[in-house]
């Protein structure tokens, strides 16, 4: 039988052990991220009056494009945090509580979608906002969850999303002879 102070102490190692290992994991995902993955640019000064907004979301974190489970842990985008967005005319901004806030440029948006989920968050079919952006024009997608209490706030924050997306350019007309 193992005395009971020695039990204890052997719990404690394998939580501290636990904990360093989690850490040491979360250091090596950072590692590998940060050089696959540019620093979004900064928030631009000035940004004026929004488009749309601000409206209160969960940023549930970033992954990369099309990996729901994937996700991106350099410069803060794995970071779950209450958040407000703001929809403007030059690009997207998240105010986000504890960790650096976050701008999209309009220009590096892709897409705007919805998910049942992704890692750290599961509200149900439809009920995330994803937002696919580039961190550069030619780096990476990343694929951002956003979790709006209501779905009226999803509907209208992914309709003023949407339009912010630039549209390809119309094909020209073929010439006729």
């Amino acid at each position: 039988m193992i005395p009971l102070g020695w039990a204890v102490l052997l719990l404690g190692a394998v939580f501290a052990g636990s904990l360093w290992a989690m850490r040491s994991g979360w250091r090596r995902r950072e590692a590998r991220t940060a050089a696959a993955v540019p620093a979004p640019p900064p928030v631009p000064t000035g940004l004026g009056e929004p488009l749309h907004g601000p409206v209160d979301v969960t940023y549930v974190t970033s992954t990369t494009a099309g990996d729901r489970y994937d996700r991106v842990v350099a410069h803060d985008l794995g970071a779950t945090a209450p958040a407000t967005v703001e929809v403007h005319p030059v690009g997207v901004h998240l105010a986000r509580s504890s960790v650096p806030d976050l701008f999209v440029p309009r220009e590096q948006i892709v897409s705007v979608g919805t998910a049942a989920g992704m890692v750290g968050k599961y509200p149900g079919r439809g009920r995330l906002l994803v937002l696919t952006w580039r961190t550069a024009s030619d780096g990476p997608a990343i694929d951002t969850g956003l979790h709006t209490p209501s779905s009226h706030d999803r509907a209208a924050l992914a309709e003023a999303l949407a339009a912010l997306i630039t549209p390809a350019p119309a094909p020209l007309p073929e010439e006729q002879s």
